[in-house]
Formats: C-alpha cells, structure tokens, sequence
C-alpha cells in the first residue's frame, strides 16, 4: 500500500433497503396514477390508455434496478464494483453528488467504458460511514 493512502479508511457501499427509496417511489407511483386520473378527466382518454403501458414499465424497471445487487467499494486508493460476482476497478466521475439525503455516486469502467451509478440513501449507512463517504468524493474532485 503507499504512503498516500496508508490512511485512507475502507469504504463498501451497496443500494440497501431504504425507507426514504420506498417512500420516493411510493410518492412517483401516485403522481404518475393522478397525471393519468387528470388525463382522463380532461377527455384525453386515447392519450391516458397509450401511456399506461409506459408507466407502468418505468415503475417496474425503477424496481428492477433497485433489486440488481451492487457494491461499490473503496479501498487503498481504488473504487471497484462488485456485481454478480464479478470485481471491477471503476473511476469515480466527477459528477458524483452529496446532498443531505443522498449520495449520488457515479463511475466509469476502467477497460471498458462502460456507465453506471449507484443512489446510496443516508437511512442505509451509519453516520461515519455516511461522513468517509462524502469526505473521500470531496477529496476526489
């Protein structure tokens, strides 16, 4: 390990189940059932029948993607992502976001290029966790 990180803490970051997650998903479900309901309402019945089809498969992928298991890992100076098995080294971009309720966290693929993130919600992680977390995005900028 060198000098640089020697003291770098150990992170490892996963999309747990999140109450917050939940309720953001609960409240879409319901505005996206009430734009429909006001669709309907104003005599846009042809409208609202060829969107359901749409809402409906944006909720569910919403879910799916929650329920693909990832975890991100910060170690020694390298981000890896571990998914299906498979360890991958990852560069964090830049345009990685801390908010007090969320981190969005952001990153390239090292050989591949391939994009990809991951929503890591403040009811998922301990308080110092949560604070490594943000201290290392900040220091990676």
């Amino acid at each position: 390990m060198s000098e640089k990180f020697s003291s770098s803490r150990t992170l490892h970051l996963s999309s747990g189940n999140s109450p917050i997650r939940r309720c953001l998903h609960g409240a879409l479900g319901l505005a996206l059932v009430l734009a429909h309901y006001l669709l309907y309402t104003e005599g846009y019945s042809l409208l609202t029948g060829l969107l359901l089809p749409f809402t409906g498969v944006t909720l569910l992928r919403l879910r799916q993607r929650h329920a693909r298991c990832c975890r991100v890992q910060y170690r020694a100076g390298r981000w890896t992502v571990t998914r299906g098995g498979t360890h991958r080294a990852v560069r964090v971009l830049p345009c990685s976001l801390c908010l007090p309720w969320v981190v969005y966290l952001a990153w390239r693929e090292l050989p591949a290029g391939r994009r990809d993130s991951l929503w890591v919600f403040v009811d998922t992680l301990s308080p110092q966790e949560l604070r490594y977390l943000r201290l290392r995005l900040a220091l990676d900028r």
